[in-house]
C-alpha cells in the first residue's frame, strides 16, 4: 500500500473536521448496520465534477484539461451483509513466522519518511517531510533495494506536506499534498505536475489506482473521496456520516475503493461509479471507538486495517462480515501501548503492520502475532523510531519507513536474526 498510508488523524482529534460534506447533492448510499445486518440505500443527484483547472507543473507544462468530467451514474449493486463485530479475541499467541528477523536500516539525510511504495524503477520511494534552516521542506525520495539514495526531488512550496504515494498506470509517482490541497505526479526525473482539488481545505491524504485507471484519494477533512484522471479531471464523492475522516484507500479485489474512516469508526466501500457502503467495526463491550489508520487487501481477499484506537488488526470481507478484531500481544502489560498506523500484506501470508510504539508487528488472518522490536531514538530521547509506511518490495522482502530517519527492511527467507544500522545523525520531534 501507500497508507498505502496514514498519519494526518492526530490533527483531526484536536480539532474536529470542518466540512461535513461538499455542497450539492450526494450520490446513492448504502448504510450497513451490524446490529441489525439492515441494509438501506438512500437516492442522490450524483457526485460533483469539475476539471483539474490551474494545474501548476515545474520543468514542463501540466497537462490543459478540456471539460468537466460528467457525474458518474450509479449502477446498483448486491448490499454486503454485514455480522456483529465480536469482542476482540484475548492476548493472542505469540508464534514465529516464515519470515526472519534480520533487520536492516538505512538513515537518511533527514527524518520526516512517511507513505512508501514500489516505482516503476523497481525502487522504493518514499514521501519526506523534515525541517530546515528556513522552515519545513518536502521532497520525494527514492532508494535502492541495496540501500542508496538516489532521487531527491523537492515540492516548489515549503510545508506542503506531501504524504500518500502510489505508482499510477502512467509510470509517475502520484501523491497528495495536504497543506495545499493538491494532488500531483512527478516523473521519476523529477518533473512535477500538481493539480488543485476543487473542495477548497480538504486535505487530501490517502491514494490508490482505481479499478478504472484513475488515481483516488481520500479528502480528511473535505469528507469526500476524490477521483482524479491522468490529464486533471476531478470528480468528487461526499460521505454520508459527517465528519468521518477518511485516511488510507485501497483497490479491493472486489473492484470497488476501500477506506478507513478514522473519526467514526468505519470501513467505507465505494463503487468506481459512487455507491457508498459505511460498515461500523465497533466491537461490542469495547471501551474505545475504533481508529482504523491504514488498510490493504490481506493475503485471503479480505481488506485488513490497523486499528489505532484500540491496538488490534482487524478485516473486513467484500460481502460486509467483521473478521476479528485481534489485539496486538504486545501492548500494555509493562510495554508502551500499541499504536499500529500503516498495514501491508507480506510475502509469507501474512499481515505486516507499523507500531509507533517501536515495532514492527506481523500477524496471521487469524490472528497469531509476532513482532520485531526496533532501535532508534524517537520523541524526547525515548527508544522509539516512529514506524510509518509499509509495503513488500520488489526483492521480496518487507520495507518501511521510520520517522526518526531511516528505511528499514526485514529480509523474507533469510536465516537467523541479525540487526544492521548506519549511525544515528539526528534527533526528531513529531510534527502531525
Amino acid at each position: 500500500m501507500g497508507l498505502s498510508r496514514v498519519g494526518l488523524f492526530t490533527s483531526s482529534l484536536a480539532c474536529a473536521c470542518l466540512v461535513a460534506c461538499a455542497s450539492g447533492s450526494t450520490p446513492p448510499v448504502t448504510a450497513i448496520h451490524p446490529a441489525s445486518g439492515a441494509a438501506s440505500a438512500s437516492p442522490g443527484a450524483g457526485a460533483t465534477a469539475s476539471p483539474g483547472a490551474g494545474a501548476t507543473a515545474t520543468a514542463s507544462a501540466a497537462p490543459t484539461a478540456t471539460g468537466a468530467t460528467q457525474a458518474p451514474t450509479a449502477t446498483p449493486i448486491s448490499s454486503p451483509t454485514a455480522t456483529p463485530a465480536p469482542t476482540p479475541v484475548p492476548t493472542a499467541t505469540l508464534a514465529v513466522v516464515a519470515c526472519s528477523t534480520a533487520l536492516q536500516e538505512f538513515a537518511l539525510a533527514n527524518p520526516g519518511p512517511h507513505a512508501l511504495t514500489v516505482g516503476p524503477d523497481k525502487n522504493l520511494w518514499y514521501t519526506q517531510q523534515f525541517q530546515t534552516a528556513s522552515g519545513v521542506g518536502d521532497l520525494i525520495g527514492s532508494i535502492t533495494t541495496s540501500g542508496t539514495v538516489e532521487a531527491q526531488i523537492t515540492t516548489p512550496i515549503d510545508d506542503a506536506n506531501v504524504h500518500g504515494l502510489v505508482t499510477g498506470p502512467d509510470g509517475n509517482l502520484w501523491f497528495t499534498s495536504v497543506t495545499t490541497n493538491q494532488v500531483g505526479f512527478t516523473t521519476p526525473a523529477g518533473q512535477l505536475t500538481l493539480y488543485p482539488v476543487p473542495t477548497q481545505s480538504s486535505l487530501p491524504t490517502g491514494i490508490t489506482v482505481g479499478p478504472d485507471g484513475a488515481l483516488w484519494f481520500t479528502e480528511e477533512k473535505g469528507n469526500q473521496i476524490g477521483r482524479v484522471t491522468l490529464d486533471g479531471h476531478f470528480t468528487e464523492f461526499p460521505l454520508q456520516t459527517a465528519k468521518a475522516s477518511p485516511l488510507d484507500i485501497v483497490t479491493g479485489p472486489d473492484g470497488n475503493l476501500w477506506f478507513t474512516e478514522a473519526n467514526v469508526g468505519q470501513i467505507g466501500r465505494m463503487t468506481p461509479t459512487g455507491i457508498l457502503a459505511e460498515i461500523p467495526i465497533m466491537a461490542s463491550g469495547a471501551s474505545f471507538l475504533p481508529i482504523p489508520f491504514g488498510i490493504t487487501v490481506g493475503p485471503d481477499g479480505n481488506l485488513w486495517y490497523a486499528n489505532n484506537g484500540n491496538a488490534t488488526i482487524g478485516g473486513v470481507t467484500t460481502g460486509g462480515e467483521i473478521l476479528g478484531p485481534y489485539a496486538i500481544p504486545w501492548s500494555g502489560n509493562g510495554n508502551a501501548i500499541a499504536t499500529p498506523i500503516g498495514i501491508a500484506a507480506g510475502p509469507d501470508g501474512n499481515l505486516w503492520f507499523t507500531d509507533q510504539s517501536g515495532r514492527i508487528g506481523i500477524s496471521s488472518t487469524s490472528g497469531t502475532m509476532t513482532s520485531v522490536s526496533l532501535p532508534g531514538v524517537g520523541i524526547s530521547g525515548a527508544p522509539n523510531s516512529l514506524p510509518d509506511g509499509i509495503t513488500e518490495g520488489p526483492d521480496g522482502n518487507m520495507w518501511f519507513t521510520q520517522e526518526n530517519g531511516f528505511i528499514g527492511t526485514i529480509a523474507c527467507g533469510s536465516s537467523g536474526p541479525s540487526t544492521s544500522r548506519a549511525p544515528h545523525r539526528f534527533e526528531t520531534t513529531r510534527r502531525r
